[in-house]
């Protein structure tokens, strides 16, 4: 079943652009694919898409042992700034022991230096130091010289296409000029992942998928391939109907999904959007199955805060549905001793874990991810708690918001 996930062209007029987001998200086309769209690249961007993609298959296709010689430092997604090499991610044995890959990543960080004079209280704090380690180097493979010119260009459009999305998203919320560009004014310490689906030559066991079902903790992530012709083992988003649906892209065109921070900020009526990649079918042609898409995961600076804004509390009708937290705590929702050493909210960040259905209530990891949304974790630990404490609880789900009846409230100020 193919997702009717609704495009957007980047080269169109800013206004244009700000309608065709805020049409893109209304209630009939978010149901099938709820916080996902398809962006059309300009010429340029789609060029270096396809250079990526070229130059890290070259790295790929290296014996196992010589790619190992590029592992990436630990710390990611989180940082640090310039972090970059190779992270195998999930493998699988067959009958015989030996060792399949179902997912391998090659990570590239942002190319510039950094400016430390410009606010140096921002990168010295132990969490600048965590997300912008000076001693972490970018490992970038001798064999395939042409991949770190490559990935550093698509990086820089990418970054630009970000600003510009951004911006969009402001307006499309009713915000106050500046009030999400000011979240991200420092340097970026989000990367561009180059993940590598190998092929199958040898089915993985049963419920092993190459990406299992979840939703990303950034702001939004893009993500694009130049294998979208493949017949199986495609990206799948998930329906507000619960039902699994692959997401076709045509070619020079990105998939955007929304993240956890951009749901908060918009209180709701912005879905992350709950995303898996599936084994394909089994096949007889050989490297039909082999499949690599590249991401970038946007992130605002880690002290930014992530709060329902007051645009978006005013058009939903609701009270805030998340509580104040910053974008720091919600990167590291995964490393607990960290968050403890920052001072982040433990308790949320252990909601934030069941609600990505990685972990239950008491951290057994999940064998199957079935992701929900935190404040349906949040009502229902509140719910047990009272109920155990003899409280009677009276629930009353508030109504579905969409962006239909967000109204431009600005004009363009670029």
């Amino acid at each position: 079943m193919a997702a009717e996930v609704a495009i957007v062209d980047l080269a169109a007029p800013r206004d244009e652009l700000v309608e065709a987001v805020r049409a893109a998200f209304s209630a009939t086309r978010n149901a099938q694919c709820p916080g996902m769209l398809r962006l059309k690249m300009s010429a340029l961007h789609a060029a270096q898409l396809r250079a990526v993609h070229a130059e890290s298959r070259q790295f790929f296709e290296l014996p196992q042992a010589a790619k190992e010689e590029y592992l990436a430092a630990p710390g990611y997604p989180s940082g640090p700034h310039r972090c970059g090499g190779y992270k195998p991610q999930k493998a699988y044995e067959d009958a015989d022991g030996r060792l399949h890959m179902l997912n391998e990543w090659f990570v590239a960080g942002c190319p510039r230096p950094i400016d430390r004079s410009i606010e140096p209280e921002y990168y010295d704090t132990e969490e600048g130091r965590h997300f912008f380690a000076d001693d972490t180097p970018r490992n970038w493979p001798a064999e395939v010289p042409g991949l770190r010119p490559a990935a550093d260009e698509y990086f820089l459009t990418t970054e630009r296409v970000c600003f510009q999305l951004l911006d969009a998203f402001e307006a499309v919320l009713g915000c106050e000029p500046g009030e999400l560009l000011n979240r991200a004014r420092r340097e970026p310490f989000y990367v561009t992942t180059i993940a590598h689906y190998p092929e199958q030559s040898v089915p993985p066991p049963e419920g092993q998928m190459r990406i299992d079902p979840h939703y990303d903790q950034s702001f939004f992530a893009l993500v694009g391939t130049c294998d979208a012709g493949l017949p199986s083992g495609n990206l799948e988003v998930r329906g507000m109907d619960d039902e699994w649906r692959e997401v076709g892209l045509g070619e020079g065109e990105l998939v955007l999904n929304c993240g956890e921070q951009l749901a908060r900020l918009s209180n709701g009526m912005l879905h992350h959007a709950v995303h898996r990649v599936q084994n394909p079918q089994p096949t007889a042609e050989p490297g039909s199955t082999s499949r690599i898409s590249v991401m970038t995961y946007f992130q605002v600076d880690y002290d930014a805060a992530i709060t329902p804004l007051p645009s978006s509390v005013a058009a939903s009708g609701i009270p805030p549905k998340y509580p104040e937290s910053r974008a720091g705590e919600l990167i590291l929702y995964t490393d607990p001793e960290l968050s403890e050493r920052l001072g982040y909210d433990l308790e949320a960040q252990n909601k934030m874990r069941i609600a990505q259905g990685l972990y239950d209530e008491a951290s057994n990891m999940m064998a199957v991810a079935k992701p929900s949304d935190y404040t349906e974790v949040d009502l229902d630990i509140t719910t047990k708690t009272l109920q155990e404490a003899g409280g009677v609880v009276g629930v009353r789900a508030a109504e579905r918001t969409t962006l239909k009846s967000i109204a431009p409230q600005r004009t363009s100020r670029l």
